[in-house]
This record gives C-alpha cells, structure tokens and sequence, in this order.
C-alpha cells in the first residue's frame, strides 16, 4: 500500500466516531432542523445549563430538581450516542461511494490489527456485519475468537479529494481479479469501481432508465474518474450489473 496509514487523521474515540456520524448526516440533510449534528448541539447546551444550575442551587430542593433534569438529558444523549454508534457500524459495512459532484470519496474506513502486536490492515466489511464492536476498548470480536486490535476508524471526508479516492482503490484491488470477457484469469478489472458508483446512483435514484443507457454512463464515468484504471465498455458492464440494475428497476 503506497498511502502512509499512520499519517491519516483517523478519529480519536468513541466520542468522534459519533461527531463524524451527525455531521455526515447534517450534510447528507442539507442541515435540515433536528439533523443529529443539531440534536446534539442541543443535547450538549442543555446538559451545560443544567449543570451550572446544579452548581447555583440555593437549596437542596432546587439541586435535586436540576439533577433529575441532568439525568434525562444524560439519557437522552446516551441514547443518540448509542443510534449513532449503530450507524457507524452499519456504515463500515457499506462500502464508500465516490461523490463525483463532491469529487471525493465519502465514508467510513476502518483498520486494525488481527493480532496483538500485528501490523495495521483494513478490517473485511463482512466482518463488521457479523461482529461486535466495544467502542470503549476498540475491539471487534467476530466469530470463532477472531478478534480486532485498537481499531481505529477513518472518515474519508477528512481526506483530501484524491487520496480518499486513492485509498479506496488500493484496499479494494484484487489480488486476482475475474476477467472482463476480453481476457485470462487474473486480468486487472475496475469492477469494484463500477459497482461502488452504480450502487451510489441506485441509492440516489439516478439511475438511466434502461441498463444500456446506464451502462453507457458508468462506462463513461469510469474513464473521465479513473483515467489511468483498466477500461469497461458499456457491453461488459452489462453482463456485470444486470440482475442488480433489473432489481432495482421492479
């Protein structure tokens, strides 16, 4: 792998692990009111009011009455922490998208160790739907005593516009990828690349409304994003995506 890992800012904890999650939904939102980043905002402010109240209580009464106000909002944020922490989690089984308006890859990264001691490796996300994640000690458990070390998370938004890119493609590249149609077992293909960018418009609902249309596009996509990967023609790109493209066509 030709990027540094130990140069990237990787989140430092639990807490913006959570902070990375509400901004990326207040920007998915287009700060919409109540987006998580505001709702934390809040939960934060009222926290800070009521514990100067504590501390300003003339009586015993009045302490007790801003304790309980202090503890419901401590449960309530310990219960956004908690959704947000979900997301997180379901987020690192995705996998990142490129944004082409954006020009940059958007989501999250993760890499450990598989092993005490063990160099630092991006975790499988089929791992991250099959694990548990204690945030508090930053250790995936999976199945079978496979466990993760000090795992630390990376928001790709954090990146500048072509390492994020970068990233995505050396972790993703096959050892040996399957054949584009035209080639030997073992020829380089940016099929990952593809399927990333057409699940991205899927999910967007951007998709052409026939697959030759949509093919067209993504073969087009593929050689003004990625010049310098190997090409796709729209037939390949066919043969690849139809059963996906004609499900989420129903």
């Amino acid at each position: 792998m030709t990027v540094i890992l130990e140069n990237l800012p990787f989140l430092s904890g639990k807490e913006s692990v959570v902070r990375s999650v509400a901004r990326w939904h207040e920007w998915a939102t287009h700060n919409e009111p109540n987006n998580w980043q505001d709702l934390l905002d809040k939960s934060d402010r009222a926290l800070e009011i009521v514990g100067r109240e504590i501390a300003a209580a003339k009586s015993s009464a009045e302490a007790a009455a801003a304790s309980l106000r202090w503890q419901t909002y401590d449960t309530g944020r310990a219960q956004m922490i908690a959704t947000l922490l979900g997301i997180a989690k379901r987020r690192m089984q995705a996998q990142p998208i490129f944004a082409a308006d954006q020009g940059r890859a958007i989501g999250f990264i993760a890499f450990g160790k598989d092993a005490i001691g063990g160099t630092l490796k991006a975790i499988p996300l089929s791992h991250w739907e099959a694990g548990s994640m204690d945030w508090d000690r930053s250790i995936l458990s999976v199945a079978d005593g496979v466990q993760w070390y000090g795992v630390k998370i990376l928001d790709l938004f954090d990146l500048e516009s072509g390492l994020g890119a970068q990233l995505v493609e050396e972790i993703n590249e096959p050892a040996l990828d399957e054949n584009e149609g035209t080639g030997g077992p073992g020829r380089p293909t940016s099929l990952h690349l593809v399927e990333i960018e057409f699940r991205r418009r899927r999910d967007a609902g951007q998709l052409k409304a026939s697959l030759a249309g949509e093919c067209d596009h993504l073969a087009a996509w593929l050689k003004s994003t990625h010049p310098s990967r190997p090409q796709m023609t729209s037939k390949t790109i066919q043969n690849r995506i139809r059963a996906e493209f004609k499900s989420a066509r129903k």
